[in-house]
């Protein structure tokens, strides 16, 4: 079986996208985003598409889970380039010199799903799970498990990887339709989870609130393709017909729990602390307290919301409108990521207990701006626009097109990105393509 391309992920058909983990969201829109409720229907959906990604980040193992592995992928990275004997390192960067970053980046493309094909069709032939080729150690010693989904095109059968990806971009597709029904996006990987509920067990695929219901649910285990598909397959055996979508997430919370024994919600809770650890970690001197507090307040914020309504996401959609009282309680608690339009402009709404803080939202979209330059070998920086309109005006200039990292120098004003190189001692390093 053929692998297909791989798409652009988390990005709604071009209508917007957002970034895990780095707290960044589009909307390609020339709006002003700061009041969702003036916008059009359509960019308003795509705002409540890109934002429910936000709260998959924040509040669900598999978001947190992400991070961690894309901060010590970071770290790594920083090392590296740190020790490396000249002032120029090869990207993107590889990790096979460090076998824990390299199998905790070979089960981060797991747990998503990628590589994910973008299908406008998806005709499911088979589904299969089995062992895959990568080892967990100790205290799991086992291999991890992969859920292949198998598809035809034409006369050709195809294959990719059932994941994290898959289930987010399906749950948002399903809020969208909700409150616009009519949206329409390609079936990979916008519809691939409920596809595969109807070929598994169609008492759940053919209700589009249980399918969304089983996704949040198995978002809050680290490796949610499979959990989707071994719940699929233990409510079909047991013939198990909700009454409402309640049971579906008590279903998942009573039949999933760690080696260890550990439920999904102390998973989650433990998982947080981690999250706040390692991303914090990013910021090395004080200069950046604001934001680490944001983190700190961010995540905590998510966590108590979490833990009261374990149904989070699926309340949002149980509203009669969807710019909704509980939508704008839960922007009160946890503000929003970087928001961006098609101009370059950008806004942030800080959460309410943290409007007495200068917070800086594009220090963590620098943040990613890096991480695409070691991890994906990216050039440019994707900040130029909103740079040149909210932050640092006419020093913007072709570096930031074609060597953005030549923009740490001593003698001048130092952008986000250029800082992050500077209080990480990276000065005068330059990548080689």
């Amino acid at each position: 079986m053929e692998e297909n391309t791989v798409s652009n992920a988390f990005n709604s058909v071009n209508r917007g996208s957002y970034n895990f983990s780095f707290f960044k969201m589009n909307v390609n829109v020339f709006d002003e985003l700061t009041n969702p409720e003036k916008l059009e229907p359509l960019p308003l959906s795509t705002f409540f598409h890109e934002y429910i990604h936000f709260l998959q980040d924040i509040t669900t193992t598999f978001g947190l889970v992400n991070s961690c592995i894309v901060v010590d992928k970071m770290k790594f990275g920083n090392h590296y380039i740190l020790n490396s004997k000249d002032d120029t390192f090869n990207v993107p960067i590889s990790f096979v010199a460090d076998p824990k970053i390299e199998l905790n980046n070979q089960l981060q493309e797991l747990y998503m799903g990628f590589p994910s094909p973008d299908i406008y069709r998806l005709e499911i032939s088979s589904i299969e799970r089995f062992e895959s080729m990568i080892y967990i150690p100790d205290p799991f010693n086992k291999y991890a498990q992969v859920v292949k989904v198998n598809y035809k095109v034409g006369e050709k059968v195809y294959t990719f990887n059932l994941g994290g990806l898959h289930l987010s971009e399906t749950m948002c597709h399903i809020a969208q339709n909700i409150f616009n029904p009519g949206i329409i996006h390609n079936d990979v990987p916008y519809r691939t989870a409920e596809l595969v509920a109807i070929f598994i067990y169609d008492v759940i695929g053919n209700n589009p609130l249980f399918v969304f219901s089983l996704c949040e649910a198995c978002l809050m285990h680290f490796h949610p393709g499979d959990a989707f598909y071994m719940m699929l397959q233990l409510m079909k055996e047991r013939e198990f017909v909700p009454k409402n979508e309640l049971d579906i997430y008590l279903f998942v919370y009573e039949n999933i729990n760690d080696a260890d024994g550990s439920d999904l919600m102390f998973i989650y809770e433990r998982q947080v602390v981690h999250a706040i650890y390692q991303l914090t970690g990013y910021f090395t001197t004080e200069n950046y307290d604001n934001e680490k507090t944001w983190i700190f307040h961010v995540l905590e914020e998510g966590r108590k919301m979490r833990k009261e309504t374990p149904f989070l996401l699926l309340s949002l959609l149980k509203e009669p409108t969807l710019y909704s009282i509980s939508l704008k309680r839960i922007m009160l608690n946890v503000g929003t990521p970087l928001m961006q339009n098609l101009d370059g402009d950008c806004w942030f709404l800080k959460p309410y207990g943290l409007s007495h803080l200068n917070i800086q939202p594009d220090r963590l979209a620098a943040l990613l701006e890096i991480h695409d330059s070691w991890i994906l070998g990216k050039r440019e920086c994707g900040l130029k626009r909103f740079c040149t309109k909210n932050l640092i005006g006419g020093t913007t200039d072709e570096r930031c097109d074609k060597a953005p990292w030549s923009r740490c120098n001593p003698n001048e004003q130092l952008c986000s990105y250029a800082q992050f190189l500077k209080t990480w001692k990276l000065m005068g390093k330059e990548p080689t393509f």
